[in-house]
C-alpha cells in the first residue's frame, strides 16, 4: 500500500509542477503581445468595412488568400503548438468581397469556402479546358 501511495504522491507533484507551466510557457511565446492585441481588436473589425479600415484597425496580415473573389486575410489570434509556426488554424479570418468586409471568423470562412468550392466544381463540369461549353 505504501508503494501505491508513493506513486500517487509523484503522480500528483508531477501535475502540480507541470500545469501551471502551461500558462507560464504562453505568456513568454513571442507571439503573446501581437496574439491579444489582434484577439481584442478584432472584435472591432465590423461587416461593411473596407480594406483600410481594416489594417488601420489590425495593421497588415500573416496570410492571405486571393481566390480572384473573394480575398480572405488571416490575423494571429489563437495559439495550438509552441512551434513558433504561425498557420491559418491559428488565425481569424476575415472575408473581403469587392474590397468590403462580408465575414468574420471560421465558421464564416468554412461556410462561404464550401460555397465557392462547389460553384468552381459545378462551373469546372460545365466547361471543358478551353472553357467551351460541353
Amino acid at each position: 500500500m505504501s508503494a501505491f501511495k508513493n506513486l500517487l504522491i509523484l503522480i500528483l507533484l508531477f501535475f502540480l509542477l507541470v500545469l501551471p507551466s502551461c500558462s507560464f510557457l504562453d505568456k513568454y511565446d513571442p507571439g503573446f503581445i501581437e496574439r491579444q492585441q489582434n484577439f481584442e481588436n478584432i472584435k472591432n473589425v465590423k461587416v461593411g468595412m473596407t480594406k483600410k479600415q481594416v489594417i488601420a484597425i489590425m495593421g497588415s496580415p500573416i496570410l492571405d488568400e486571393i481566390y480572384n473573389k473573394p480575398d480572405v486575410w488571416f490575423y494571429y489570434t489563437d495559439w495550438d503548438w509552441a512551434d513558433c509556426a504561425r498557420t491559418e488554424e491559428e488565425s481569424t479570418p476575415v472575408v473581403f468581397k469587392n474590397g468590403v468586409v462580408i465575414g468574420i471568423g471560421r465558421g464564416f470562412y468554412r461556410n462561404y469556402s464550401h460555397e465557392a468550392w462547389q460553384y468552381s466544381n459545378v462551373k469546372a463540369i460545365l466547361y471543358d479546358t478551353t472553357g467551351q461549353e460541353e
